[in-house]
């Protein structure tokens, strides 16, 4: 697997994205899909703090714009 803190937005929300569809075929063993179901759970908290920090780079971009104008 990728070290998590490597992936970018838009790759850790791919391979999220190949996550559950894997999830969903149903072919896997019971340890195969807690694993899966685990990384999976990991990659979506990844994609949120990303989200969460580009937020706030926003809002402070905003918040600087403001206080010049």
């Amino acid at each position: 697997m990728t070290e998590l803190s490597a992936l970018s937005f838009e790759q850790a929300y791919a391979q999220l994205e190949r996550t559950v569809q894997r999830l969903e075929q149903g072919d896997l063993t019971l340890q195969q899909a807690i694993e899966t179901y685990e990384w999976g759970i990991h990659l979506a908290r990844h994609c949120g703090a990303l989200l969460d920090a580009a937020e706030l780079q926003v809002e402070e971009l905003l918040a600087e714009q403001s206080a010049t104008e």
